[in-house]
């Protein structure tokens, strides 16, 4: 059996093409898990902004829990809903819905009671609420104050039943009515993109692996091809 020996050349180009893919498998990992790390974003029912929206003016009657369907377009954890208060007023509190046919259902987490302030007011949940992208889910208020006044998207509309402030019910029970406006409200969580298509950091390090292998493919030929 024959010993193989390589030039000086040929020893220097296989340490270079190793080092290569080292390193490019280092980067495929880290692509990869850029790829998946999660990211706070927000979602909001209405536009993205206050423009379009206008306040309803003449405050919102307390004792009632008001809930406005989203559909989520995310896969993630939803931590926080929110709501945008034009006037502060007394305390406010938020909660998430599963749909049931249309109307809410069961309530999934809700957040403590906190003073109302002017903007955004994002509560943080009991628990976190895992969602599915393209679902349904009614995001909900109540208030103490009458005095308290929140921005709405005229379009859309919203259900609400009568409920003494400091909790939300379970499950939600028929609408006592429905109102020609949408709360403007929203959710913070993080979340992966939907996967089709795959987030853009997965592909590149999907590809890069790919190149990996190939080189190393590619090394175990050199190795084995007979010397000239």
């Amino acid at each position: 059996m024959s010993t193989k020996f390589y030039s000086r050349n040929e020893m220097v180009n296989m340490k270079m093409v190793v080092a290569f893919v080292l390193a490019t498998l280092v980067i495929g990992f880290m692509c990869v898990s850029l790829g998946f790390a999660q990211t706070e974003v927000t979602e909001e029912i209405g536009n993205a902004s206050t423009t379009g929206m206008e306040s309803i003016g003449n405050g919102v009657m307390s004792q009632y829990a008001r809930a406005s369907n989203i559909t989520a377009g995310y896969w993630g954890t939803i931590t926080k809903v929110g709501v945008n208060v034009a006037t502060p007023a007394g305390n406010i509190m938020t909660a998430i819905y599963a749909d049931s046919s249309g109307s809410p259902g069961a309530l999934l987490a809700s957040s403590s009671s906190a003073a109302a302030v002017s903007g955004w007011n994002d509560l943080t949940l009991n628990i976190s609420v895992s969602v599915t992208a393209g679902t349904t889910y009614w995001l909900c208020f109540n208030n103490d104050d009458d005095n308290v006044d929140t921005y709405r998207d005229p379009d859309g509309s919203h259900v609400y039943v009568s409920w003494t402030y400091g909790s939300f019910p379970d499950p939600f029970d028929t609408p006592a009515g429905t109102r020609p406006f949408t709360q403007h409200m929203r959710v913070t969580y993080a979340s992966d993109p939907e996967p089709v298509p795959i987030p853009e950091g997965f592909n590149i390090g999907v590809l890069i692996l790919l190149s990996s292998i190939a080189v190393i493919i590619s090394i175990q030929y050199f190795r084995k091809r007979p010397k000239l």
